[in-house]
Order: C-alpha cells, then structure tokens, then sequence
C-alpha cells in the first residue's frame, strides 16, 4: 500500500495528508517509537479524519478527500483553498499514533456497566458509553469543525 499524500491541490488518489516520513519525525521528536505498520496507522487515522464534517466546502467535487477547502475562517482569517491545515496534519499523526498504542477512535467500543446484579441477573449501562475521546485530537480540530461542541458562531446586525 502506497501513502499518497494530499498537497492542496486535489491529488487523484490521495489517501493521506502526512507522509510516513513526517509521522515518524513526529513520533520521534515526541521519544514515540511506532510499533505498527506508519502506512496502515495513517490509513486507519484517515478512516476516522475524513468521518468529521468540516466548515466550508471541498475546493474541488472530484477530489477524493475532505481537504483542501475553501470558505474556511480560522482564527480571524480565511484559509486559502490549497491550504492543508496544520491542525488537520497533526490530528491525523496524534490518531495515527493512539491507533498504535491500542486507542482507535474508529473501533467499536465496549459499553461500560454502571451497575451489575448476579441473581436473578442484571446489568445497567452507563448512558454514552460507548465512545472514547482523544483529547489532543479533538483540540487540534476544534477550529476546524464548524458545530464544535453544537456553538454555531453568526454575525447579527441590527436594522435602522
């Protein structure tokens, strides 16, 4: 399997938005030493990256992943539409690296119990259970998702 990375130009094919190269770097100047296949960890950290809906629109309808995008204000200034995020590049590196140390955002997760009885046997689920959050990914996307925490962000303008 070969990584194809996505330069801001709408790469046919593209499957990535780092290089194995730029993952290991990553992982070393963090003392991370990778145990998985880096290809396979960045494809399965790109399986959980493109599920998230982004602000603004794909620059391009025949490109095969979420970026680049145009109509995307970040920090008080407007993307270019050939522009990949750092912030995207380092959350697919952060998943690629919980992926690696058994923490998959895309696996289906146990439920936890919140309670158990052994005769006449019961079980109670804690309520949201099943899904897990890496917080360092989730920081590196909070101002690349629109809805982040279900805040929309709009202008109001009073009338004369």
């Amino acid at each position: 399997m070969a990584i194809i990375v996505e330069d801001g130009t709408g790469v046919p094919g593209a499957n990535s938005y780092v290089s194995v190269a730029q993952l290991e770097s990553y992982a070393a100047d963090r003392g991370i030493e990778i145990v998985g296949n880096p290809e396979v960890l960045l494809i399965k950290a790109m399986d959980y990256i493109e599920t998230i809906s982004y602000c603004g629109h794909k620059a391009s309808g025949i490109q095969p992943l979420q970026w680049p995008r145009y109509g995307v204000f970040v920090d008080g200034f407007y993307l270019g539409a050939t522009v990949i995020p750092v912030n995207l590049k380092q959350a697919q590196m952060q998943t690629a690296l919980s992926i690696d140390a058994g923490i998959d955002p895309s696996s289906t997760l146990p439920r936890e119990i919140k309670s158990a009885t052994v005769g006449p046997v019961s079980v109670t689920y804690t309520d949201g259970s099943a899904t897990e959050i890496i917080r360092s990914v989730n920081s590196q996307l909070q101002k690349l998702i629109c809805n982040y925490n279900a805040v929309t962000e709009f202008k109001v303008f009073r009338g004369s």
